[in-house]
């Protein structure tokens, strides 16, 4: 953290004086006592303007910079969250053991594919019926939260499968493609 106020002060400083006035002094006198003093004013002020157009924009690609630091401060966290959902769950844990008791890391792969997507499936199906059914009154909500949760396991456990597939038959591609051997 010490060494970013560090730069950023270095950026600060050098940008400041990099982009600031630098004129003699001699030829300022000169402009203010001989009959130039209206264009050395308006030399001035559009001066003074440039610099302030600099700083805006400085302050736009800091505010940009921080932006952009802070979305993705929140994405590291949101994956942390689904990786501690999933420990705390025990999908990551019991889809390790199951591919060391059956000692293969793809039966193992393919069971963590299968019971995550279900899971998050649950969660979206019961999630989206209940929304329809506070739009349409279909059901009692138990009843629309039950079968949303029926519907999200199975749709879940197809497109656990289907994933599955996709992802083995992409990596089978790919090792064609690099002739990437075992």
């Amino acid at each position: 953290m010490s060494n970013f106020l560090f730069f950023l002060f270095l950026f600060v400083a050098l940008s400041s004086s990099a982009f600031s006035e630098q004129s003699d002094t001699l030829s300022q006198l000169q402009g203010v006592s001989g009959n130039n003093t209206s264009s050395s004013v308006q030399e001035s002020s559009e001066t003074e303007d440039d610099s302030l157009v600099l700083l805006f924009m400085g302050f736009v690609i800091l505010g940009v910079m921080f932006m952009s630091g802070l979305v993705s401060f929140i994405l590291a966290l949101i994956g942390i969250g689904i990786i501690f959902l999933m420990i705390s769950l025990g999908i990551l844990s019991v889809s390790t053991l199951v591919g060391l008791n059956r000692m293969s890391l793809r039966v193992g792969f393919k069971f963590f594919i299968i019971t995550g997507s279900a899971f998050f499936s649950i969660i979206g199906g019961a999630t989206g019926t209940w929304l329809l059914n506070r739009i349409y009154h279909w059901w009692p909500q138990t009843n629309a939260i039950v079968v949303g949760s029926i519907l999200g396991c199975v749709s879940g456990i197809l497109v656990g499968y289907l994933l599955y597939f996709t992802l083995l038959k992409l990596l089978s591609f790919l090792k064609q493609k690099f002739s990437i051997h075992e």
